[in-house]
């Protein structure tokens, strides 16, 4: 498990008080231990090498963005896509190259290329990766100052009233 490429891959495994014949089996989840790295519990997979399967495969960009050159910033909206293929056809990760995207340009799941025997499955066409404008920073208000206000005493409310003295 340690020594694998990428996240899907597959393990012939026996069961020692069962039949003792080989399962084909994934990892489907991994417990480690989170300071000294040792696994501690490990969730098998099991399914048929005929059938498709889905599953979740990690998003890469490569290349740099026209966009970014001009000062915007690359959002990755997908992290990860589900894609439908053969458990021995599985890739490790889907490349998007991001060469291309200007300021306001966006990959969608039908522009990303699909490997032979892979398919992603998807009813709606959404965002993968964009790349968006810097945002601007809201510059303070300045205090207007009115004509005719300056020099002039402004009569504030109390709660006491005030006396006038005749000196």
């Amino acid at each position: 498990i340690k020594k694998s490429e990428g996240a899907h891959f597959l393990l012939n495994l026996v069961v020692e008080d069962g039949d003792g014949s080989p399962c084909t089996v994934m990892v489907k989840d991994l417990a480690v231990q989170p300071v000294k790295r040792e696994m501690l519990h490990v969730d098998f997979y099991e399914f048929d090498v005929k059938q498709k399967v889905r599953v979740d495969v990690p998003v890469i960009t490569t290349g740099h963005s026209v966009g970014v050159e001009k000062g915007g910033t690359i959002q990755i909206v997908r992290r990860e896509l589900e894609v439908l293929c053969y458990p021995n056809k599985i890739p490790s990760s889907i490349e998007i190259d991001i060469s291309d995207l200007d300021m306001g340009d966006a990959v969608h799941i039908e522009d990303v290329p699909a490997e032979e025997g892979v398919e992603f499955p998807f009813d709606v066409n959404f965002t993968v990766i964009t790349c968006v404008s810097p945002m601007r920073e809201e510059e303070p208000e300045e205090e207007e100052v009115e004509e005719g206000l300056e020099g002039e005493v402004l009569e504030t409310e109390t709660s006491e009233p005030v006396e006038e003295s005749e000196e």
